[in-house]
């Protein structure tokens, strides 16, 4: 599915008249518009339609089966870009920039006594959250209020005009851009740049702080994709997606409050810097500004278990299915190369596309087809 097909499809009045009307063509209609292929090269749907057409019985059906099975293991892995060898490794063993057994148990002992220090919002930010939560708001007052924030504004216009939600028309006007978001993809957004404008005069760590964001964006917008599918709310795989590392943004802002650290390095610091502490902390102090910010119980429970994939027996199907989702996101915006360095992986063998139920199929393969094109913001 291309990345407009999608889009448009989700404002669409009737999708069942359209794919009435796609099946339509007759076997004779699609035979003069596709090429000549071999048998190797016929995909599983087309041959089902095909015999479909031609008043296949049971028989022939199991055949089908059969066919499909063999099709799809012909599928050869590495032609496709979600089976990624593994970017370089990276070595940051000469610098010794903090104690990360020190972070982690200062850390640990701040959140339990409730101390660990939180991003400020700013004041305008907060209006607006607030004028949200009204039960009759106007995206109009939300407009107005958000003007007076050229950078929020400017992410605003940045993410609509992107492929992943861009109709073929550039929007160019808050009051055109805020409806086609919504007010929960309005509000993660502004908790993301609450988080950004936290480091604007950080020289140390805002560099850092702009790739965690660009790659949480990201996140965002293939978990909204995939959700299609695998999920049954785009506007809450959206919020858990872009907010799933917002416990990394806490711990580097809570380093520059409680550390003394030199003003700038003569090395760029990415978060290889910070794994030990990042791995072991990101997702609970994630967790503790969700509840902070009184997330959803679904999108918290995301935030905190996405990495590890630790399950329990009473967590709702759903909340397992949301967290799948962000993990598997998060490793497609990484292998595209929005994120932290990624090793060798392939999205089909992760333990989140096996509780999703994935299949590898033709179907499968031409729908994350445009993944990477959706995250060219």
């Amino acid at each position: 599915m291309g990345v407009i097909k999608w889009f448009n499809s989700l404002f669409a009045e009737d999708e069942e008249e359209e794919i009435l009307e796609e099946g339509n063509n007759t076997p004779q209609d699609d035979a003069e518009n596709q090429p000549n292929q071999t048998p190797e090269q016929t995909s599983p749907e087309t041959t089902a339609e095909h015999d479909q057409s031609n008043g296949v019985g049971t028989e022939t059906i199991e055949g089908i089966f059969a066919s499909n099975i063999k099709n799809a293991e012909s599928i050869v892995d590495t032609d496709y870009w979600w089976c990624f060898p593994g970017h370089y490794e990276s070595d940051v063993s000469d610098h010794n920039l903090i104690d990360a057994d020190n972070v982690i148990s200062r850390t640990r002992l701040e959140m339990n006594e409730r101390k660990f220090p939180l991003m400020d919002i700013p004041t305008n930010i907060i209006r607006v959250l607030k004028l949200l939560e009204a039960p009759n708001f106007e995206y109009s007052d939300v407009a107005t209020l958000v003007e007076h924030s050229p950078g929020m504004a400017g992410e605003i216009l940045k993410v609509v005009n992107s492929s992943a939600m861009n109709r073929g028309e550039a929007i160019h006007s808050l009051t055109s851009a805020l409806p086609r978001l919504g007010r929960d993809k309005i509000k993660s957004m502004l908790y993301l740049y609450s988080a950004k404008l936290n480091f604007k005069t950080d020289p140390l760590f805002f560099s850092l702080a702009e790739k965690i964001i660009d790659h949480s964006y990201a996140v965002g917008i293939i978990a909204s994709y995939l959700s299609q599918r695998f999920y049954p709310d785009q506007e809450e795989a959206f919020l858990a997606g872009l907010l799933h590392d917002i416990g990394k943004l806490a711990l580097l802002k809570a380093l520059t409050v409680t550390y003394e650290l030199p003003e700038k390095v003569d090395y760029e610091i990415t978060e290889d810097y910070f794994y030990k502490i990042f791995t072991i902390m990101h997702e609970d102090v994630g967790g503790y500004v969700a509840a902070h910010w009184r997330l959803d119980d679904l999108v918290r429970s995301a935030i905190i278990n996405h990495n590890r994939m630790e399950f329990t027996e009473d967590q709702s199907e759903r909340e397992v299915n949301l967290t799948c989702l962000i993990n598997i996101s998060d490793t497609m915006a990484r292998i595209i190369g929005k994120g932290r360095i990624s090793g060798e992986v392939n999205v089909f063998d992760t333990e989140a596309a096996k509780r999703l139920g994935w299949t590898k199929d033709w179907s499968m393969l031409e729908f994350l087809d445009c993944v990477p094109e959706l995250v060219e913001l």
